[in-house]
């Protein structure tokens, strides 16, 4: 085989080792992306689940004022 073949060939190879690597870590973002939102999505459930909470408990404690 040509040295120039050879050298076609290792480019390429490392061409494609590039590309394989690229779109894993392009995955590996898209995936810590995603878990970064779904744990901002469950915090920002459990703030507004507390607040409402607080503000059922408020309305309990005014009816409860006014039944006094």
């Amino acid at each position: 085989m040509s040295l120039k073949k050879m050298l076609k060939i290792l480019k390429s190879e490392a061409v494609n080792n590039l590309i394989k690597k690229t779109l894993i870590l392009e995955k590996l973002f898209q995936l810590l992306s995603q878990k970064k939102y779904d744990i901002l999505l469950h915090i920002s459930d459990e703030k507004e689940n507390t607040c409402e909470k607080e503000i059922e408990d408020e309305i309990d404690s005014e009816v409860e004022d006014k039944d006094k």
